[in-house]
């Protein structure tokens, strides 16, 4: 399973996150893209979690397009364990 593409932004208001792109299995019936000004990602988000939560896209593709373009033994291997981990949890392969 892949997750919706970004970008990803913060939503008119429940403390959405949303995404110009359907969500596949989402909830695009009705209302609700004009309700929360996209296509909803998550809502009832704590308000200091909107911003991290709205860039995880980016900072999945940040993370993947380090890996590929650093050579790995410039990361040092902790580093490079975080990167790995962080990419595979965000992709579901852990």
């Amino acid at each position: 399973m892949t997750h919706t593409p970004g970008p990803w932004r913060i939503g008119k208001g429940y403390g959405a996150i949303v995404s110009s792109t359907p969500v596949e299995d989402g909830l695009d019936g009705g209302n609700n893209v004009e309700a929360y000004g996209g296509h909803l990602i998550c809502e009832s988000v704590a308000p200091c979690n909107m911003r991290l939560i709205s860039a995880a896209p980016d900072l999945l593709e940040a993370l993947k397009e380090l890996r590929k373009q650093v050579p790995p033994y410039s990361l040092g291997s902790a580093l490079l364990g975080k990167v790995d981990d962080a990419i595979a949890r965000a992709e579901g392969t852990i």
